[in-house]
């Protein structure tokens, strides 16, 4: 899947692309951030953001952002992170684990 992506977005100029993973806790979402990664061709470990919230994955002509707002419990705390700045990076995908903890937020950016 990671590959696809990567063909897909190679001949535009410039994309912003979010993934939402929604499951349960221990659904597999990071698994499956994992194999995406992979599939890019990233050959280190891949950790868990949940407590750093994000980890940054750079490729040759993308960047990687893994979210996971699992332990989010204000929307604040997003605008901490600066979230605005790692969605409107040119190039990227951004992985979101636990995206309904950003849904007021996440309305706002899409409405502003």
């Amino acid at each position: 899947m990671g590959r696809k992506f990567q063909v897909r977005f190679k001949k535009s100029d410039s994309y912003s692309v979010l993934i939402f993973l929604i499951g349960e806790l221990g659904a597999g979402k990071t698994t499956l951030c994992k194999g995406f990664l992979k599939g890019l061709g990233h050959k280190d470990v891949v950790k868990s953001p949940t407590y750093n919230l994000v980890e940054t994955y750079e490729f040759s002509n993308l960047v990687v952002f893994h979210f996971d707002f699992y332990q989010i419990s204000h929307q604040k705390e997003l605008s901490n992170v600066g979230i605005q700045e790692y969605l409107d990076t040119n190039n990227s995908i951004s992985i979101i684990e636990w995206p309904e903890k950003m849904a007021s937020f996440y309305l706002i950016l899409t409405y502003r």
